[in-house]
Parts: C-alpha cells; sequence; structure tokens
C-alpha cells in the first residue's frame, strides 16, 4: 500500500486494495466475535498478530500522505480499514462473557484474551495505537479515535502494558477526549475505560487524582448520568482510584465523588455493573478513610447500599460498604418467588448426632500400661 502510494500510480489498484483490506479485517472480527475457540485458531496461526500490525502500519502511511483536497477517497477508505483493524484486536483481545462459547474448568470460562493482549504487545502494537489515536483526534475522525481507544483499553491488562502506554502518551490522548468530546458518550465512555484500566498501577493512579483527570471523570460522569456505561467505568475509576490509597480517596470525597457515586447507583438501580462498581468505589474510599462514613452516610448510601445488595452479582462489594460503614447488616434468603423465608446459621439448632468418644479418667494409667507391654 506504502509503495503503491508513494508512487503515486496504480491508484485504482489501491483503492482495491484499501476496500479489501476493510473487508477482510471486518471479517475476521465477525468471524472471531463470541467464539474462543475462532479466537485461539486465528492468532495461533502463522503470522496473523504481525499481518494486522502491518496492516496498521500501511494505512497510516496512506492517511498521513494523501492530501485532503486531492485524494479524500483514499483517507476515507484507509480510516474505515484502519477502524476494521482496530475492531480485530478488540475482538481477540476482549472476554466476551455474555456470549462466551469456549473451554472451561471447573464450571469456570476459560479464555485467552490474556495471553492474545501479551501477544500483541510483545507485537509492537502500543506505539501504533497511540499514533492512531493521535491521528484521528487531530483529523476529528471521533469513530476511529473510539475504536483505537477501545483497543488500548483491552490490551492494558497489566502493569507492563500500562506503562508502555502511558510512556507512549496514552494519558495525553485520553485527557483529550474527556476534556474536547465530553459531549460525545460513546468516546467518553471508552476514554473512561482507558483511564479506570490504567489506574491498576498504584504510582499512576495516584498522578491521575492531581493532574485535572480526576476532574474530567467526575465532569463526564455529571455530564452523562443517564448513560450506564459511563456510569459503569466511572465508579469503577474511583474505586481503582482509592483501592489501597487514602489520599486518593480524600481527594475524591474533596470533589463530592461520593455524591457522583450515589447518584450513579440511584439512577441506574437494576443495573448489576453499575451497583457492583459503585459498592466497590464507596467500600474502597471508606474503608482507609473512616473519617469519611459521616460524609456518605449524610447522601444517604446506607439506603442505596442496601439495595444493591438484593443482586448476586453485587452483593459481596454493597456488603462489604455496609460493613466498613458500621452498618447493622444481616443475611436473608428468597426461595424462587421472591418471598423471604428464614435462613438457618450456624450454631442456631444444636446438632444432633452421637458422639464419638467416650471420657475416661484413667488414661494416663492406660498410656503407661501400653508402654510397659511394648518393651
Amino acid at each position: 500500500l506504502s509503495q503503491a502510494f508513494a508512487a503515486n500510480e496504480g491508484l485504482a489498484l489501491l483503492e482495491y486494495e484499501l476496500k479489501f483490506l476493510h473487508d477482510i479485517t471486518l471479517l475476521i472480527a465477525a468471524v472471531c466475535r463470541g467464539s474462543e475457540s475462532n479466537k485461539v485458531k486465528f492468532v495461533r496461526s502463522k503470522g496473523s498478530i504481525d499481518s494486522i500490525i502491518s496492516c496498521i502500519k500501511a494505512l497510516l502511511v496512506v492517511m498521513e500522505s494523501v492530501e485532503e483536497d486531492q485524494q479524500q477517497l483514499y483517507i476515507d477508505l484507509a480510516e474505515k480499514a484502519c477502524d476494521s483493524s482496530c475492531k480485530c484486536i478488540v475482538v481477540l483481545c476482549k472476554f466476551e462473557e455474555s456470549r462466551y462459547a469456549g473451554p472451561s474448568v471447573g464450571g469456570m470460562a476459560v479464555s485467552s484474551s490474556h495471553d492474545h493482549a501479551q501477544e500483541f504487545h510483545r507485537s509492537g502494537v502500543v506505539p501504533l495505537l497511540i499514533k492512531v489515536t493521535r491521528y484521528s483526534q487531530s483529523k476529528e475522525s471521533l469513530s476511529l479515535a473510539s475504536t483505537s481507544m477501545a483497543a488500548i483499553r483491552v490490551l492494558a491488562i497489566n502493569d507492563e502494558i500500562v506503562q508502555a502506554f502511558v510512556a507512549g502518551g496514552a494519558l495525553e490522548t485520553t485527557r483529550l477526549a474527556l476534556s474536547i468530546y465530553g459531549d460525545n458518550p460513546t468516546l467518553v465512555s471508552v476514554a473512561l475505560g482507558v483511564v479506570r484500566n490504567i489506574c491498576g498501577n498504584d504510582e499512576i493512579k495516584t498522578t491521575l487524582t492531581g493532574d485535572g483527570t480526576l476532574q474530567e471523570v467526575l465532569i463526564c460522569m455529571r455530564k452523562h448520568l443517564s448513560v450506564a456505561a459511563i456510569q459503569e467505568h466511572g465508579c469503577g475509576t474511583l474505586a481503582a482510584m482509592a483501592l489501597r490509597k487514602a489520599s486518593n480517596a480524600c481527594t475524591i470525597a474533596s470533589l463530592d465523588g461520593a455524591r457522583d457515586i450515589l447518584n450513579a447507583m440511584r439512577k441506574h438501580e437494576s443495573n448489576v455493573l453499575v451497583q457492583r462498581q459503585g459498592s466497590l468505589a464507596c467500600r474502597n474510599i471508606i474503608s482507609r478513610s473512616p473519617q469519611l462514613r459521616d460524609t456518605f452516610m449524610d447522601l444517604g448510601s446506607e439506603d442505596v447500599l442496601r439495595k444493591a445488595g438484593r443482586f448476586q452479582g453485587s452483593v459481596d462489594e454493597a456488603y462489604s460498604a455496609l460493613r466498613d460503614l458500621g452498618c447493622q447488616i444481616g443475611m436473608v434468603k428468597f426461595d424462587e418467588t421472591g418471598k423471604q423465608v428464614k435462613l438457618q446459621m450456624f450454631g442456631d439448632k444444636k446438632a444432633a448426632f452421637n458422639p464419638s468418644f467416650e471420657e475416661s479418667k484413667d488414661i494416663q494409667d492406660r498410656i503407661s500400661a501400653k508402654a510397659n507391654q511394648s518393651c
């Protein structure tokens, strides 16, 4: 592609190749989506990951070299092909729990998404994705920016990859997305997802609480209160920032973050993901900063957390948050009709079993006698 364009010849062939790359990468994503076995087969195929990376490299050459006023057609085709290439990375490196069709161990799903992310990292995809994101933001190609940042998010799964993204400038592109494109819910959602994953690094997340990123997160949560995905990522980001960092928790509370968490949980009362991340955020903020309990209690957190505890997917987090708030909590059980039934706790009823031993008052004498017989 890059050679054909640089020679400024065979433009009809170039158009065909760009359309072909778009179609073939869309096909790969469609075939692998929801199928763990197909994902594994593709990644294990010789040269598969390198071919996607080479494709993005060539497309960047075309996108950055074409004069907009002369050959806009090729720019549009290259951007579409780059967008579909990034979608391939998202599909191959994302665990799709709701559509999972793959192996299991002990009844638990086993995914290769973590291994695939590491393979892409080792193949040098990190600087390419940052370059694509910067290009898309400069050209205001928001669809491509959203897809490239989604790829960054699914790849940022461990400290090594997170540090590589941060060193390459991923924080700057993410903050830009939150500040300039804050009215676009799709772009805001993926940008918050990137921040959330990056906050897995303790040092970096402390930096983010003081460089304006935390404020941008809270602004986006307030602006898009009705968007469940943004509230989930927002609460998840706050939970990650506060984990093991009392100073970060205090900073969040000082910016009225506690109210934003509870507002998200109230607005999306039936969304288990929002309830789980919101409960986790409450727990992480309170656990090492007990002086903030009154702040949460004054905002009505007890009632919100008790409602979150009704869901199987958020009951543990809600229980932990209520415990750290100092609330009186107990366990209840519901039958299949939703009716509360009595939950028998260990020790409530005296166990009925026969003793397995008989008390003996001359045990020491018997032991000595047995020892003498052996001699």
